[in-house]
């Protein structure tokens, strides 16, 4: 093995040893993806690899156990060294679906999506595979805009501030609400992304945003993902809604624009499916054929109805009026 930026760099890993370990105060091991017979054995904050014996396999949250119908045929320990850069993350003590990002000096944690789970490996929340039901497709993040407890318990990682719940399961945003989910930070969007809304705009504004993944940082690159509402275009009593997605390569913004009726509620529906971007909007629809099959990871939360600092060379203020429902799914829903 050798170091590179103060961590120990293993074959097929970008994870810096020294920060695998939760704490100080971590005694125990977790889970170490190069091998399904290795493993990181915490003692108080320093992390040190280990493997499993013959004939048994590791498993998360209980150890080595017997391997009794010998599925765990990985070699042990990599005997290769490969110079990485360092990982930013690091495993989370609150569980295998959740990871801690350094921030200013500061661990802080962040839940992965739903069927996902924090992979050092990969330096990233990534897909579980194997088992032997059918995959359900579920959303990511679920607002039914109930109540705020049951947003609160639908969904693991998000900050609801400015939203009033009315009672009949809309919610009203007033320019300055939001909904932030931060399962999207840093993560991995895939191929397959699927976004519904159901709103009705209201009162006069110019341009308006409904959902986007940008911060207003210095080192935010402007959203990959991106629905917004024009009125700053003379269209009267109708609404213009916009719709991007920037796959991963370059940064360029193609809209898919669509007119519907003003202070109505609308149903929209943004799909992106390998490389082909679907819009549609009161049963109107638009295409976009992109250059790549996935989309561009960003730093920033996935932000639903608050203001966008910076797409292309405009801004968009935040959403004012009602939100019915919104879903997010990194996979195919039922019946799409």
């Amino acid at each position: 093995m050798t170091k590179a930026n103060s961590c120990i760099i293993y074959k097929w890993i970008n994870v810096c040893i020294s920060v695998v370990c939760p704490d100080k105060s971590f005694v125990g091991h977790l889970q170490y993806d190069i091998s399904c017979k290795a493993y990181f054995e915490c003692h108080h904050g320093k992390a040190q690899s280990q493997c499993c014996s013959k004939g048994f396999r590791y498993e998360i949250n209980k150890g080595c156990v017997p391997d009794d119908l010998n599925v765990c045929t990985d070699p042990c320990r990599p005997v290769e060294v490969l110079g990485h850069a360092e990982c930013h993350f690091r495993h989370s003590a609150k569980g295998e679906e959740w990871y801690e990002e350094m921030i200013n000096g500061d661990w802080i944690p962040r839940p992965c999506g739903m069927g996902t789970y924090y992979s050092p490996k990969e330096c990233t929340c990534v897909y579980k595979h194997g088992g032997t039901g059918i995959k359900v497709c579920k959303p990511d993040l679920y607002l039914p805009f109930n109540s705020l407890f049951e947003d609160l318990s639908l969904n693991k990682g998000i900050q609801i501030e400015g939203v009033k719940y009315i009672g009949d399961g809309t919610a009203h945003f007033n320019g300055q609400s939001f909904v932030l989910s931060n399962i999207f930070a840093n993560a991995e969007w895939g191929g397959d992304v699927h976004i519904y809304v159901r709103f009705k705009a209201e009162g006069d504004g110019g341009m308006q945003t409904l959902v986007h993944n940008s911060g207003c940082g210095k080192e935010d690159l402007g959203p990959s993902v991106f629905i917004g509402l024009d009125r700053g275009q003379g269209y009267g009593k109708n609404l213009n809604v916009k719709f991007s997605v920037v796959p991963t390569g370059p940064i360029h913004y193609s809209f898919i624009n669509k007119t519907i009726p003003d202070h109505t509620f609308e149903e929209a529906w943004f799909r992106f499916s390998d490389g082909d971007f679907e819009a549609t909007v009161s049963s109107e629809k638009g295409y976009l054929e992109m250059k790549s099959g996935n989309i561009a990871r960003r730093h920033g939360a996935i932000n639903i109805g608050g203001n966008l600092c910076r797409i292309g060379n405009d801004a968009f203020s935040g959403f004012i009026g009602i939100l019915d429902e919104v879903k997010i799914y990194r996979c195919r829903p039922p019946g799409v």
